[in-house]
C-alpha cells in the first residue's frame, strides 16, 4: 500500500496521480513525506467503515470501494475529508490490494 500511495496518489510528478497529490496537500496538508500517516489512517478507517460498492474485476476478482474520513495534518489538522479508496480482492485469496486513493466530496 505504501508504494501505491507514494508512487501514485501522493506523487506530484505522476501523469495520472499528480492531481490527486495536489488535492491531498491542498485539502489535508498530506504530502509524499506523510505516506506512513496516510497508510495508517486508511488501515484504521477500513476496520469500521462500510463498503460503498463492489464490482467484479474479471479475471482478477472484485473491486471494493470504501470512503474513509481522514484528518488533515499541520495547518490543516482542523480539517477532514472523504478519501475514496478502491481495493482489489483477488479470487486466489491474496490480501486486498490498494488500487487507488483520492479525495472525494
Amino acid at each position: 500500500m505504501h508504494e501505491k500511495l507514494a508512487a501514485y496518489s501522493l506523487n506530484r510528478e505522476h501523469a495520472d496521480g499528480r492531481h490527486k497529490a495536489v488535492l491531498f496537500e491542498a485539502v489535508l496538508g498530506v504530502t509524499a513525506a506523510d505516506v506512513d500517516y496516510l497508510a495508517a489512517a486508511l488501515i484504521v478507517g477500513i476496520a469500521d467503515t462500510p463498503i460503498r460498492g463492489v464490482r467484479e474485476n474479471a479475471p482478477h476478482g472484485y473491486l471494493c470501494e470504501i470512503r474513509i474520513r481522514i484528518r488533515g495534518l499541520r495547518a490543516r489538522s482542523d480539517r477532514t475529508a472523504n478519501v475514496s479508496t478502491v481495493w482489489e480482492i483477488a479470487w486466489d485469496g491474496a490480501a486486498p490490494r490498494l488500487v487507488t486513493a483520492l479525495i472525494k466530496g
